[in-house]
């Protein structure tokens, strides 16, 4: 799992670090954040035609780091995850065998319980709810529909009283609902549309379809926190769809198109609004964008590298701004050919030094760090070499 501090006042990423996944079995498919801050729920695919796992961590509000809770089971994979606009309950798709499984959360531990499980149609894909947590729409591949179940509000069991629907026989890719409730937003690649439904506020039916096409196939579609606007991936041509959403009717229209990086295929966007990142699956990295708070157009802020194959994304609102510290200090020394290291106060920024001073080559001239502070590098001039040492992790 790799964690990046998300700078508060522009958005952009800075690398923080990697944690090995605990996990019993292979294969991390999502990475998922809890609305308190305090929990990550990671879904393993696991092993073929083995039952998978469940995995809860809670997070450290200093510096992100996940400290394990515990695993459950699940059926096998493909697995896609939500949470329950309350908090209360979590909710996971078994792709192979077509259920839906509902946890019950700890509020205190984060830990998963099973409350139930229900069947759906053939491989669901994607789930959904509406903005009060009444129903949940999932989304299905080979049956190619969207199945819509009602919620008990006490223990978070599905029923399947509002019923399913078949929608243009074609695979929906993704599914999002605005933020009042009074529309879910479906896209199918094949087809290249965003298609977007209104949903009874009683029943949780959905009604008048409305639609739009998009610039390439669509992978992702992201409602904006605040609604009016719709942002969908393409995977096709390389770009993210800006639609406004009609305030009455909930019409989307296409305003314009944004380039983004080689095949993005989810969308994520900060709790205020302000910051739009995308996963790209085939450049391997990340696409940062500022989002217009009159407008809701983008700006491109920052690609950052992610590591190979990333397959989710998900943010972790914080208590307070995550704030780089620095730890050390590195001083070349041209005339003594060597360097000085000193301890940096993290409070007062006071620097203590550190041992005897290390011997470089002639004429250190410029000195970088590995992003992970395992590593210096130090480049020498007059005799035109790179020295490699290696940072005692302890002091």
């Amino acid at each position: 799992i790799s964690i990046y501090t998300v700078d508060a006042w522009t958005g952009a990423l800075r690398f923080h670090a990697y944690q090995e996944h605990d996990a019993p079995d292979a294969g991390a498919e999502q990475v998922l954040v809890h609305d308190n801050g305090r929990f990550v729920f990671v879904a393993n695919r696991g092993e073929q035609d083995q039952a998978s796992t469940l995995t809860s961590y809670v997070a450290d509000e200093d510096d992100g780091s996940l400290a394990l809770v515990g695993h459950v089971p699940i059926a096998e994979g493909p697995h896609h995850m939500s949470v329950r606009p309350d908090g209360l309950f979590h909710y996971a798709t078994s792709y192979a065998t077509h259920q839906v499984f509902a946890y019950a959360i700890d509020p205190a531990t984060g830990a998963l319980s099973l409350v139930g499980t229900i069947g759906t149609n053939t491989g669901p894909v994607r789930l959904e709810f509406d903005a009060l947590g009444r129903f949940l729409f999932v989304a299905h591949g080979p049956s190619a529909d969207i199945t819509i179940f009602s919620i008990d509000d006490v223990d978070g069991t599905l029923s399947l009283d509002v019923g399913g629907f078949n929608y243009y026989r074609f695979v929906p890719s993704d599914v999002d609902v605005d933020p009042l409730g009074s529309y879910v937003y479906f896209t199918f690649e094949v087809t290249n549309n965003l298609v977007a439904y209104e949903v009874d506020p009683l029943t949780g039916a959905l009604g008048r379809l409305l639609e739009a096409s998009t610039t390439g196939s669509p992978s992702a579609v992201g409602v904006h926190p605040h609604g009016g606007y719709a942002y969908v991936a393409s995977t096709e041509t390389n770009t993210i769809d800006f639609f406004g959403l009609h305030p009455v009717t909930g019409q989307p229209a296409l305003l314009e198109t944004y380039a983004a990086g080689g095949a993005p295929c989810e969308i994520e966007m900060d709790e205020s609004g302000r910051y739009m990142y995308v996963l790209n699956a085939d450049s391997d990295d990340v696409s940062v964008f500022a989002i217009d708070q009159n407008t809701g157009e983008l700006g491109a802020l920052q690609t950052i590298r992610s590591r190979a194959a990333a397959t989710s994304v998900s943010v972790l609102r914080g208590d307070r701004p995550a704030l780089p510290e620095s730890a050390q200090l590195y001083v070349l020394n041209r005339e003594s050919d060597d360097l000085t290291a000193f301890a940096a106060d993290p409070e007062t920024g006071l620097l203590t030094r550190l041992g005897a001073n290390v011997l470089a080559g002639a004429a250190p001239n410029e000195i970088a760090t590995d992003p992970f502070g395992r590593f210096a590098f130090v480049t020498n001039a007059d005799d035109q070499s790179l020295r490699v040492y290696r940072i005692d992790a302890n002091d």
